[in-house]
């Protein structure tokens, strides 16, 4: 995304969205991303359709219980340690999409690893399979962010984070190779 687009999330969520967030656990805020709700800026669905794209996302199912949605952790606001839940043999994943990121004592972790969360960067976190937690945000900077959850197969996984790594994160394998 560009620095313009990331700058008009910004203003959307401070100057339209903040009276709606709602509290969750550890000092944050969150937002479920419907797509019928008019408060959502349009830009958010371009987003979406980008990775959608970009990762061959095309016709998996979204995850059905946390669905889509915008998290703000503001000073002193964390992410415990916690693994997400999968649905039989799909496994839940999450694009993770960084609007603004503190930059003091606030990093991110997935599977004991750090993440890097740059700013308009998005991060795939193995969420069902892969332990995932921040540190507290002592920053007046809060972590602002999009969340787009689905529920793949093994094969799938191994296909977005095959080769990659973000930050330290390293992805190995999780499906049978066929030989």
């Amino acid at each position: 995304m560009s620095e313009d687009e990331r700058q008009d999330i910004c203003k959307w969520v401070t100057n339209n969205l903040w009276s709606k967030l709602y509290k969750v656990g550890c000092n944050r805020l969150h937002y479920i991303l419907i797509p019928d709700d008019s408060n959502i800026l349009p830009l958010i669905w371009e987003i979406k359709d980008r990775i959608v794209k970009k990762e061959k996302m095309e016709g998996f199912k979204q995850e059905p219980t946390l669905k889509d949605f915008l998290a703000v952790i503001p000073k002193t606001g964390w992410i415990q340690k916690h693994t997400d839940r999968n649905i039989r043999e799909l496994v839940h994943i999450r694009f993770n999409v960084f609007i603004s990121s503190p930059k003091m004592g606030f990093k991110t972790y997935y599977d004991g690893n750090e993440v890097d969360t740059n700013e308009s960067c998005y991060a795939v976190c193995r969420s069902g399979i892969d332990e995932h937690y921040t540190e507290i945000n002592e920053d007046d900077v809060p972590r602002i962010s999009l969340s787009f959850g689905y529920l793949v197969p093994f094969e799938k996984v191994d296909e977005l984070t095959s080769d990659k790594s973000i930050g330290t994160y390293k992805f190995y394998p999780l499906a049978f190779s066929k030989k």
